[in-house]
């Protein structure tokens, strides 16, 4: 696995834990650190045995560099159900986050 670039939250450049991953064996799915991404869109996700638990759904994640990855697309799939934040994920491989703020 190879780390991608940055996050971008609200704007601002922010620095996790680890880096987003691209996953190897020719599989292009961008994974990224969980439950910190998460909480960056204020979600509350834990991470037990093989699943990322958020809302009480649970979803699938990978293991690398010693933490809990979950692929972007399965993220993205999180954000209809929370009007509190916006996903973008662009050409220029930068994730982008905004939260609305009450």
């Amino acid at each position: 696995m190879s780390a991608r670039r940055t996050i971008r939250a609200n704007g601002q450049d922010t620095e996790l834990g680890r880096n987003m991953m691209l996953g190897s064996e020719g599989n292009t799915a961008v994974l990224l650190p969980m439950p910190e991404t998460a909480r960056l869109c204020g979600m509350e996700a834990t991470v037990k045995n093989q699943v990322c638990i958020i809302d009480s759904q649970e979803y699938p994640i990978t293991y690398a560099n010693g933490g809990a990855f979950m692929t972007l697309t399965d993220f993205l799939a999180l954000a209809p159900d929370d009007a509190n934040h916006l996903v973008a994920y662009g050409p220029d491989d930068i994730l982008r986050i905004y939260t609305i703020k009450d």
